[in-house]
Order: C-alpha cells, then structure tokens, then sequence
C-alpha cells in the first residue's frame, strides 16, 4: 500500500468487506506513547477498500483532531481542531455517523461536527478489535 500522505509512513488495517456498518458509533482509548515522525492515532471507518475511507485522528506532534474523508488515496480534511494533546496520555476518541453527519469527540466532548456524502452507500462493522504489545 502506498502512503495516504507526505510522510513515509504506512497504515495497518483490518478490513472486512462483508461486514455492515452503516450508522452508529465507534470509539476507542489510544495514547500516543512515542514517535519522532508521527504520534496519531485514531480511527477509520466506512471503508471500502485499503484507499477510500474515513479518517479521524488525534496527533500530540501536531496538538490536534482531524476528520478526514480518503478517495483513490487521496486525502481530502473535513475537519480539524486545535488541542493541547500530550504523549503518554490517555484519551477517548468517540465517532458518531448517521447518514452525512459526522461528530467525533475527545475525552466526552464533541469537537467536530460535519456534514459528508462521500461513502454514503459503504457499509463496515467492528467487533472485539484486539492488540497485544510486543
């Protein structure tokens, strides 16, 4: 997979495309524990393929949160959000999607809140998501 953005880096994800998610919400705990180039975590949704995608991430190196929607690999921002994050702490990441709009949250509060037709029609579930440090 080629990178999504300037930098070298690449992204690991799991995807199945027979999964359905269509509205709902995802969140997840991420903590930015080290990284000189990148230090973001987030989540990707509604993806329908290792290219096309939405993206929201909270970054210490940049101090903030970004919505961004990926088309054939091209990132287009939504979004974003200027906030005081730190390496080494904890925070809640919530997404909210129904329909076209879209909230994320950090830590209980909603800091962005659009509107995007993008992958109306796309469809993807999680379940039990698992990581184990090595």
């Amino acid at each position: 997979m080629e990178p999504r953005h300037g930098s070298s880096s690449t992204f690991n994800l799991a995807w199945n495309p027979h999964a359905d998610f269509r509205d709902g919400v995802l969140e997840v705990s991420l903590r930015a524990d080290a990284g000189v180039v990148d230090q973001g975590g987030g989540l990707i949704w509604r993806a329908q393929g290792p290219d096309d995608d939405d993206v929201a991430r909270a970054n210490p190196l940049e101090d903030d949160l970004r919505l961004d929607t990926v088309v054939d690999g091209r990132r287009r921002q939504l979004a974003s959000a200027d906030l005081p994050l730190e390496e080494g702490v904890w925070y809640r990441l919530r997404i909210e999607h129904v329909g076209d709009h879209v909230r994320v949250g950090l830590d209980g509060r909603t800091w962005l809140d659009v509107h995007d037709d993008t992958f109306l029609d796309a469809a993807t579930s999680f379940a039990d998501l698992v990581v184990e440090r090595r």
